[in-house]
C-alpha cells in the first residue's frame, strides 16, 4: 500500500493512499467468500456456489460493500504506518476504484497540532500572597453568626421571618400514583418561598396545633408536566412555631456551630480556613499568569474539531434543557473558555514531552494513599473505587499536570507581592 502525506496547516492532513491491484483482488475474494457461506442461491448449498456466481447475484452492491470495508481499514493501516493521531472523523474523496485494478482515495482528517513551547525559562511572573487579619476573622466570624440565627418556640400566630415545622399531606391519588404523600416535620421560613405558594400562605397567623385544608393550584408552567394546571387538596398539621433571634457570638454558639472548645477554637478554625483559601486563590492567580504568558508567547492554532469537541462537553455541564437558539449562544460564548483550556492542555502536554517530566507508579500509589486518608478507608478501597470508576488514570493526569506546573513556577522568575484579603475578594 502506497501512502503519501499533504501537510495543510499544523494539524491538517491529507493522506493519498493507493491499494495495489493484487490486494484489491483479494480483498475482493474475501468480501465474496463472505458473503457465499450466507447467500441462498437455487442449486447450491450455502458457501459452496462459484464466486463468479455469487458477484453476478450481489451486482453493484458487491463494490459499495467492499468500498465500506476496505476504505477504513486501509485508513486505519495509513494512521499507524504515519503514527498519527487523528482528533477528527476522516473525510474520504476522491475514491477511485475499478474491479482489477488499483484501488485509491484521498482522506483528509485533523491532528494535534505539533507545537513546540518556548519563553517558559525565566519568565517574569508575580505571585499575590494573601494576608489574614484579625479584621477578617472577625467579618467572617460575623457572616457565620447571621447564617446561624436561633429559634425559639414562641405561643403566637405565624409571621414571616418564624420557623414553622408542619406535617402535610396530600389527599386523594395524585396523578400517575396510586397514593397520596406525607411529609412529616417538614421546617419552613415563612417568607423565603422554600414551598408551595398556597400552603405558605396558609401558614401565616396560624398557631401550633392547628389543623388547615388547603386547595393548591399548580402553576401551567411546573416542572412536573402531570401536575401543571391541576388542583389538589392538602391538610396540614402546624407542631412548632419558633421565633428567629440573632446568635449570640459566645461559647455557646461555637459548640453549636461545631466548635467544642469555644468561641477560640472556632476563631483559630475560621482563620486557618481563611488562610487555606488564600493559598489556593495565591495559587490560582499564578497559574492564571504563568498560562497567560505562555500562550501569548506560544500562539498556535487549534483544529476546530478539537474545540467543538470541548465545547459540546462544556455545554453539556451548563444546559440540560435549553432551546436551540440558546446553546448556540452558549457555545459562541463559551468558544474562548473552551479554546485556552485546550490550549493550556496541549502547553502541559508538550512541556512534560520536552523536559522528559513523568509520573512514576509510585507517585500514583501516594497518591492514592492520600485520597484513602481523607476518605478514611483503606489504601486498597480507595483503589479499587478509582478502578471501578475510571478513576486511576485521571489520578496520573492530574498529578502529572502538577509536576508540570511545578516545573514551570521553577523556571520561571517570580516577584512575590503581599496583599490584603479584601483585594483577594475583589473588594
Amino acid at each position: 500500500m502506497k501512502v503519501q502525506v499533504e501537510e495543510g496547516t499544523q494539524w491538517k492532513r491529507t493522506l493519498s493512499i493507493e491499494i495495489p491491484p493484487e490486494k484489491v483482488s483479494s480483498e475482493m475474494e474475501a468480501v465474496v467468500k463472505e458473503y457465499r457461506k450466507r447467500l441462498a442461491i437455487p442449486g447450491f448449498r450455502k458457501g459452496h456456489a462459484p464466486l463468479g456466481l455469487v458477484q453476478a447475484q450481489l451486482g453493484s452492491g458487491l463494490d459499495a460493500e467492499f468500498l465500506q470495508r476496505v476504505v477504513p481499514r486501509a485508513y486505519q493501516e495509513a494512521l499507524t504506518e504515519l503514527n498519527l493521531s487523528p482528533v477528527s472523523d476522516p473525510t474520504f474523496e476522491d475514491i477511485k476504484f475499478k474491479r482489477g485494478e488499483a484501488l485509491s482515495f484521498r482522506a483528509t482528517l485533523e491532528v494535534k497540532p505539533k507545537i513546540e513551547v518556548s519563553g517558559y525559562k525565566g519568565l517574569g511572573l508575580e505571585k499575590v500572597e494573601f494576608d489574614i487579619s484579625d479584621e477578617d476573622v472577625d467579618a467572617a466570624l460575623e457572616q457565620l453568626r447571621k447564617g446561624n440565627p436561633e429559634f425559639n418556640p414562641v405561643d403566637r400566630e405565624a409571621r414571616d421571618g418564624d420557623l414553622v415545622i408542619i406535617d402535610y399531606e396530600r389527599l386523594g391519588k395524585p396523578p400517575g400514583s396510586g397514593k397520596g404523600s406525607k411529609i412529616e416535620r417538614y421546617p419552613v421560613i415563612l417568607g423565603e418561598r422554600s414551598i408551595i405558594e398556597d400552603i405558605e400562605t396558609s401558614l401565616r397567623g396560624a398557631r401550633a396545633g392547628e389543623q388547615k385544608k388547603v386547595v393548591v393550584t399548580f402553576p401551567e408552567d411546573h416542572a412536573d408536566e402531570k401536575l401543571a394546571g391541576t388542583t389538589a387538596n392538602f391538610r396540614i398539621d402546624i407542631k412548632e412555631i419558633r421565633e428567629k433571634k440573632e446568635a449570640v457570638l459566645d461559647d455557646e454558639f461555637a459548640k453549636r456551630v461545631g466548635a467544642p472548645g469555644g468561641l477560640d477554637e472556632l476563631k483559630s478554625r475560621i482563620r486557618l480556613e481563611l488562610e487555606g483559601k488564600a493559598v489556593m486563590r495565591s495559587q490560582e492567580l499564578l497559574e492564571t499568569k504563568l498560562f497567560d504568558e505562555l500562550i501569548s508567547i506560544n500562539n498556535f492554532e487549534l483544529p476546530e474539531s478539537m474545540v467543538e469537541r470541548m465545547l459540546g462537553y462544556f455545554v453539556s455541564r451548563q444546559s440540560a434543557d435549553s432551546s436551540p437558539e440558546d446553546e448556540a449562544e452558549l457555545r459562541e460564548g463559551l468558544k474562548p473558555s473552551a479554546a485556552r483550556y485546550l490550549r493550556r492542555h496541549l502547553i502541559i502536554e508538550q512541556v512534560s514531552s520536552q523536559e522528559a517530566l513523568a509520573v512514576t507508579d509510585e507517585d500514583v500509589e501516594n497518591e492514592i494513599s492520600r485520597i484513602a486518608s481523607f476518605e478514611k478507608v483503606t489504601p486498597d478501597e480507595a483503589k479499587d473505587r478509582l478502578k471501578a470508576e475510571g478513576g486511576l488514570e485521571r489520578v496520573r493526569d492530574a498529578l502529572l499536570e502538577r509536576k508540570v506546573i511545578d516545573f514551570l513556577v521553577s523556571q520561571a522568575t517570580v516577584k512575590v507581592v503581599k496583599r490584603s484579603l479584601k483585594e483577594a475578594e475583589g473588594k
